[in-house]
């Protein structure tokens, strides 16, 4: 909410580097004027360097799954109301908003940090298990930046505690799937004729860690990398 006010009295330290939680900003105007700041504005986005997460990009990097031909990312978590009543803050659209600038927006990130930025979206929110200003259902179509489609579906009404974040990348040769509560497992599934030759006998299909809370354990290698 107060994000911008924030980043807006640190810029006149033009030197500095300056580390903003998410969501960065909620009002688009504020990221325009952001942009002429001096100061480099780094948000915080963890999951990005999870485990599994960073055995992606290297599969991507290598083309292993070959072409891509779509994409598909899906929320599934749990946030009932009294999630909500703890903090007058929580769900309004000045000071929090839905659940896809708050919650997914780690899940939009990995996503873009994967296969690139977006160009185009047509979506539609609701509101469907809570009492809030914001939404906890959204439903989406992307397209990103280099002409992939990407399909969207985030919500926090879940009624039981077994969440999960996924993003499922297809390609030309095989899927790779990110998986768990925050991405934080991977699987690499290769079309017939291409196993072998591309991982090789006995080699790994399978990659990521288990995690005791849905924020990951990505912070501590984006502070060393900073």
């Amino acid at each position: 909410g107060n994000h911008f006010d924030i980043v807006k009295k640190l810029e006149r330290k033009n030197n500095w580097q300056i580390i903003v939680e998410k969501p960065t900003f909620l009002n688009p105007s504020n990221f325009l004027q952001a942009k002429d700041f001096k100061n480099k504005i780094i948000p915080i986005f963890q999951n990005r360097y999870n485990k599994s997460v960073v055995k992606a990009k290297e599969i991507l990097s290598k083309n292993l799954i070959g072409d891509i031909h779509y994409a598909s990312l899906t929320l599934d978590w749990f946030r009932p109301q009294r999630y909500y009543n703890l903090a007058d803050w929580r769900g309004s659209w000045l000071n929090d908003g839905g659940v896809s600038t708050n919650q997914g927006i780690h899940y939009f990130d990995i996503t873009n940090h994967l296969l690139g930025g977006f160009k185009n979206v047509f979506a539609r929110m609701r509101r469907i298990a809570v009492d809030i200003q914001c939404e906890d259902y959204l439903v989406a179509f992307f397209e990103l930046n280099s002409g992939l489609n990407l399909d969207v579906r985030m919500t926090t009404a879940l009624r039981h505690p077994e969440e999960e974040a996924s993003l499922v990348i297809n390609g030309s040769k095989g899927t790779l799937k990110l998986h768990g509560v925050c991405c934080n497992k991977l699987l690499l599934t290769m079309g017939d004729g291409n196993k072998e030759v591309i991982l090789g006998k006995g080699k790994k299909t399978e990659w990521g860690e288990e995690v005791e809370m849905p924020y990951g354990y990505g912070h501590k290698t984006m502070f060393k990398i900073l």
